[in-house]
């Protein structure tokens, strides 16, 4: 992970981190993550550092999200532009500056990941949403949603995800 964070910062590159990491930063060890993942919004010059630093890069496998995966790193790469362009976006715009193994870097909005990784619907997604829901601002959550109304799936309302935080709260 720390190669990873430090590839990014070398290379002055657009990253958030988003992914397991992120979600035991705010939350707690999740077991099992394996890599690491970022949402960039220019995933061009990624793949240009990539070239300089001679480090090869595959595309994701079965992702709707767009982006590579970087074997050397250990690290995915999501392309903001793809999917939820607008959620992605607004997820960039307000992550939070964090200290990672000494390394600064943009950590997703606790609140704004669970929302992303509701938004996703992947069954380990769902887990870490609702896990998120569990240690979040519910007011904070509020403002998020409803910045986040017009980008929301179909399947997905303000109202239900303020629910599923709300009681998440209680049980926690």
């Amino acid at each position: 992970p720390q190669n990873a964070l430090q590839f990014i910062t070398d290379n002055k590159l657009s990253g958030v981190l988003v992914g397991g990491m992120a979600y035991s930063h705010h939350h707690i060890d999740r077991p099992n993550k394996t890599d690491v993942d970022f949402l960039t919004d220019d995933i061009e010059k990624v793949k240009e550092s990539l070239a300089r630093n001679s480090m090869i890069h595959a595309p994701l496998a079965g992702n709707d999200f767009g982006g590579i995966q970087v074997p050397e790193l250990d690290a995915d790469f999501l392309d903001a532009n793809v999917g939820n362009a607008g959620l992605n976006r607004y997820l960039m715009d307000t992550s939070q500056m964090a200290n990672i193994g000494g390394v600064k870097f943009k950590v997703a909005d606790p609140s704004v990941l669970a929302i992303m990784k509701l938004t996703t619907g992947r069954p380990k997604d769902m887990e870490d949403a609702f896990g998120l829901f569990s240690i979040v601002d519910i007011e904070k959550l509020k403002n998020h949603v409803k910045n986040l109304e017009k980008y929301l799936p179909d399947d997905t309302d303000a109202e239900t995800i303020i629910s599923y935080a709300q009681a998440m709260r209680n049980a926690a």
